[in-house]
């Protein structure tokens, strides 16, 4: 019920951000290009992927192929991902809050940290993208495709993001 609220927290907060404007042109025209260079400097873009394979090391180690999905919600202001299944044999339900935006290193890692400050990352992979990120004493990593399954805002992202989580309870 927390985390629900959490991501109900932030999805108004975004909303309220991105309604809020100002009457001048000139900070309307700065504010879509910094959109613009914020969304080209992120490795994806808020939306639905579909997630392949995991690999979780810790307590209850296990690795395999599955059918998933990632919901990203990436904006300025804050981001977000949800991992799980599309079914219920591996019992994968990940929620996510970034601390900060992720941001490209020399190698082409994509990297951030949670609101937690563990390190989560992005890997480009030969045909795929990896989701590397810790809960608790657990590592996780997901496999998930490059393209989208849908793009949506960052706001409609999250509310996909809260009907996955009420659909799994």
């Amino acid at each position: 019920m927390k985390k629900t609220s959490v991501f109900s927290f932030f999805a108004a907060l975004l909303l309220f951000v991105s309604c809020g404007g100002t009457t001048k042109d000139s900070n309307a025209d700065s504010a879509v290009v910094n959109e613009e260079a914020f969304s080209a400097s992120q490795p994806v873009e808020s939306g639905i992927y579909d997630a392949t394979r995991y690999d979780i090391q810790g307590p209850n180690a296990r690795k395999g192929k599955f059918d998933g999905r990632v919901i990203f919600t990436i904006s300025p202001e804050q981001s977000a991902f949800y991992v799980y299944e599309n079914g219920n044999r591996t019992k994968i339900d990940y929620k996510v809050i970034l601390g900060k935006p992720f941001e490209q290193g020399d190698s082409g890692i994509y990297r951030s940290v949670d609101v937690k400050g563990l390190p989560v990352t992005i890997v480009p992979d030969s045909a795929d993208y990896v989701l590397n990120f810790e809960k608790g004493e657990t590592k996780v990593a997901i496999g998930f495709d490059k393209k989208p399954r849908n793009t949506y805002s960052a706001v409609e992202a999250i509310e996909r993001m809260n009907e996955q989580i009420q659909k799994k309870k």
